[in-house]
Parts: C-alpha cells; sequence; structure tokens
C-alpha cells in the first residue's frame, strides 16, 4: 500500500516520495519539498522567527505561484496616462526604453533580443550592453508594455523604463558589491597562494607529511569563503541561466571552479594527490576583476549618455499658424508642427530647415563638411545650401546643377528622405558616381519609408551609382 502523499510545511507543494528533506521547526521534524524550502526553513528557526509559521495564513508562495501577481502589477503600465510618460507614440508602433537589471554577458542580451522578438506584436527589439537600455518597438494592436515586461520577466531578468538615475544607482550599487567580493577573493586568494607555493617547493625539496596536511586543509578553510561568497554571483548567474534551459557565460565558470573545488576534496582527506584552491582563488579575484572594470566602464557610459539626455531641451518654441510663439514640453510636439530654435539652443527634435541657416553641429551635412576641412582634405569640395549660405568659411552651391560636371565623385547626401531621388538624377547629371546617405528615418517611417529606400536603391540601380549609408551596408 502506497504511503499518503505529504505537503511541504514551508511552501505547500507536494513531497516527492522517496526524500528525506526535513527542517526541524518547533520541536517537530517537519517534511520539505526540496534542499530550498529545507534551506529557508532552518534559516527562519535559526533566526528566532519561528512564529512565522504558527501566525501565516497560508503557505509560502512559491515563483509559480507569485507570476500571477507580477503580471498583474506589470498590467498597470499599459494604462494610458502612465504611458504617455513613458512610451513614444509613432501612430502605427510604440516605442519605450527599458532598464534591464541582472545582464551579465552578450548571451544575455541575445537571449532577451530573441525571446522578445517571438513575442507576436514586436517588431524591434536593441539591447545596449553597456548601459543595460533595451530599446523596443512594438504594434499596439498586438502586444503592449505589460506583455513585453512579463516576457523578460520570464527569463529571469528584471525590466522596467529606462530612468537615468536609476540605472546610475544600480551600476553603483553592484559596483560596490563587486568590488567587496574582489578584496574578499584578494585577501584570502593571497593565503592560499603562498601555501599553494608551499606545497610546490614541497614537491620539489620535499616536506613534512603533517605540514604538507595541514597547508592542504588551510587551503581548503580559506578557499571556501571565497567559494561561497566571492564567487557567488557566478553560481547565480549559472542557475539561472539553467533555470530558463540555456548556457550563458556563467555555467562554464561556475562548472569550472565546483569541479576544481570537488576534485581536491579526496586530495585533501586522503592526504595524497594534487589540490586545485589556488587555482579556484585566482580564477576568480582575476574573474571578479574583470566585472569590476567593466561596471566601472558601463557606469562611465551610462554618466555620459545622462549628459547627453540632460542636455536635451525640456522645451520648445511653437509657432503657431499665425507666427505667435509659444513655449512648450518638447513631448507635446507633433508631427508638421513647427519650431523657432534660437541662436545656442538645442534643437528640440528632429526636422527639416524651413527658415534660416544654420551650421548646427548636429546636422549631418555639416558635420560632413566640417571633417573634411579639420582633417585636412585635399580634394575639391562643393557644399550645397538652397540659401547659398556661408557655412563654414565655404560660400555654399544653391543647386547640384551647379557643380562643374566631372568635377565630383562622391555627394554626401543629407537632405528629407523625399527629396533624395531627384537629388540622385541631378548628381548624376553632373558625373557623380557615389552617394553616402546620411538622411535618418528610412526604417523609423515604416511601410512608406521602407518603399522610399527601395525606390532609392532601384535608381540608384539604373543611375550606376554606389550608394551606402552610415552603417557601411546599406541606406538607414
Amino acid at each position: 500500500m502506497s504511503e499518503p502523499s505529504q505537503s511541504c510545511f514551508h511552501c505547500g507543494l507536494p513531497v516527492p516520495a522517496g526524500t528525506r528533506w526535513r527542517a526541524v521547526v518547533d520541536g517537530v521534524a517537519r517534511p520539505m519539498c526540496c534542499p530550498g524550502c529545507e534551506a529557508v526553513a532552518r534559516t527562519i528557526v535559526e533566526a528566532g522567527l519561528a512564529g512565522y509559521y504558527r501566525h501565516r495564513t497560508e503557505a509560502a508562495p512559491t515563483a509559480r505561484a507569485a507570476l500571477p501577481g507580477l503580471l498583474a502589477d506589470l498590467a498597470v503600465w499599459d494604462h494610458p496616462a502612465i504611458q504617455r510618460a513613458v512610451v513614444r507614440d509613432g501612430g502605427a508602433t510604440r516605442e519605450a526604453a527599458l532598464l534591464l537589471e541582472d545582464l551579465n554577458c552578450a548571451a544575455c542580451v541575445w537571449l532577451t533580443e530573441q525571446h522578445l522578438l517571438r513575442l507576436g506584436g514586436v517588431r524591434e527589439v536593441a539591447v545596449n550592453f553597456a548601459t543595460r537600455r533595451a530599446t523596443v518597438r512594438w504594434d499596439p494592436t498586438r502586444t503592449g508594455l505589460a506583455a513585453i515586461l512579463g516576457a523578460i520577466a520570464a527569463i529571469g531578468f528584471r525590466a522596467h523604463p529606462y530612468d537615468p538615475r536609476r540605472a546610475l544607482e544600480l551600476l553603483e550599487a553592484g559596483r560596490r558589491d563587486l568590488l567587496l567580493r574582489w578584496l574578499v577573493a584578494g585577501a584570502l586568494g593571497m593565503q592560499v597562494m603562498m601555501l599553494a607555493f608551499a606545497l610546490y617547493a614541497g614537491d620539489w625539496f620535499g616536506i613534512e607529511p603533517e605540514f604538507a596536511r595541514l597547508f592542504r586543509w588551510a587551503s581548503l578553510v580559506a578557499t571556501v569563503p571565497i567559494l561561497v561568497f566571492s564567487a557567488r554571483p557566478f553560481f547565480t548567474g549559472a542557475w539561472r541561466d539553467l533555470a530558463a534551459r540555456r548556457v550563458g557565460m556563467d555555467v562554464p565558470v561556475a562548472l569550472g571552479l565546483a569541479l576544481a573545488f570537488l576534485g581536491s576534496l579526496p586530495a585533501t582527506v586522503a592526504d595524497r594527490g594534487a589540490v586545485y584552491y589556488d587555482s579556484v582563488a585566482m580564477f576568480v579575484f582575476l574573474l571578479l576583476g574583470a566585472r569590476l572594470l567593466e561596471t566601472v566602464a558601463r557606469a562611465r557610459a551610462a554618466r555620459e549618455q545622462e549628459g547627453l539626455v540632460r542636455a536635451a531641451p525640456a522645451t520648445a518654441r511653437r509657432l503657431a499658424a499665425d507666427g505667435a510663439e509659444e513655449l512648450v514640453p518638447t513631448v507635446e510636439l507633433a508631427v508638421g508642427e513647427r519650431v523657432r530654435v534660437l541662436p545656442g539652443e538645442a534643437v528640440p527634435a528632429d526636422g527639416v530647415v524651413v527658415a534660416g541657416v544654420s551650421s548646427h553641429p548636429g546636422k549631418f551635412g555639416f558635420v560632413a563638411l566640417h571633417n573634411l576641412l579639420r582633417f585636412g582634405y585635399r580634394g575639391e569640395i562643393f557644399p550645397v545650401n538652397r540659401d547659398g549660405a556661408e557655412v563654414l568659411g565655404r560660400k555654399c552651391l544653391r543647386d547640384v546643377s551647379e557643380i562643374p560636371p566631372g568635377r565630383a565623385d562622391l555627394v554626401f547626401v543629407c537632405t528629407p528622405n523625399a527629396a533624395n531621388v531627384a537629388l540622385l538624377r541631378a548628381c548624376a547629371k553632373v558625373g557623380v558616381r557615389a552617394a553616402f546617405v546620411a538622411s535618418a528615418g528610412y526604417g523609423e517611417a515604416g511601410p512608406e519609408g521602407r518603399a522610399l529606400e527601395r525606390e532609392l536603391v532601384a535608381v540608384a540601380d539604373e543611375l550606376g551609382m554606389l550608394i551606402a549609408g552610415p552603417n557601411g551596408q546599406g541606406v538607414i
């Protein structure tokens, strides 16, 4: 007759048959379903908090039980009032910048991108590993921000709308944590290395057995804190990877550390054979040092990025139909509206100059001209501006047709997308055979932008003109 099934005293799940996990609570050995529940229960009791079990109204929630609550909490991000502050409306699509926590390697970036791209409605995902920032674009008729955040949580990462301050706080907290673990690994690792040198020397010159035994056990004692405390991020990351059924960088690291340590235990107990505690200590020390340097570099990149964000204006001078000027938040600007940018002010949004002349360093055409002049280009330069203004000390032509035939080989195209086809044809008439298209927005304009891109490429093929974009592979 089979034994009646028992429930875990901690979480309430069924206890697998044949297991012997127990924790003593109030003097009684209580059954547990896994080592995790056993460890948690013992920790609660040893901390003097056994009253938790007497006063609780239900079993402790498992990750499976907590997931619906998490998804319910995330549902608030689909509220229109909240989305206005964190989601960019692109017409047929929505876009948001997210801050991802617990990313440890490029494999985590790849997993996040691929997992989200398989979510119905997600159009584009780009994760910046240095700043932990993910830019996600989706179709609001098929999915929402809450579903995207839930999908990220399902693979073991935490995500929330990007906040530069929060990103810096996380990086700083991570830096302090890694620094402490690195210092512990270094301090204890030096002791392990000193003992290892004595054992190595003993192999060559001889050593008393009792000293060899002492040095092995001392190395074991010094290595345990390194493995338990300093190397904990590697084991935590490896467990998260395996739980998500993937293999990241932490998996082979944790496996190597565990094998080296466990392989040294029999030699320590039997008092013969080689031990590898010094390898474990130095491996952890060097890996933590590399991660610490990486964290410092990421923090620097995040600070620089935040500086660029702060440089962007929070308000814009919007012009009404009658020419009246109104100061409004930049988030209220709509496509087609006109703004006035005074000398020295930052440009509040992407757009086209419809009146006036500027040598603003953020404009692709002026950047190209500035770099050509700065780095001593010796060939002929024919800057073109429809107002014929003088920019960077160079008098501009008003139209491409004014370029002497056969004198120009390459053109930098920085005009609005819809004007580029006509511009290429005009350039071909004066002998230009290559074009670098710096006009942005083809990919962002949806089907219309893609159609313009295909038309531009077809015209370039028709004219026998080489065409490239800033990515070096094609049009943006």
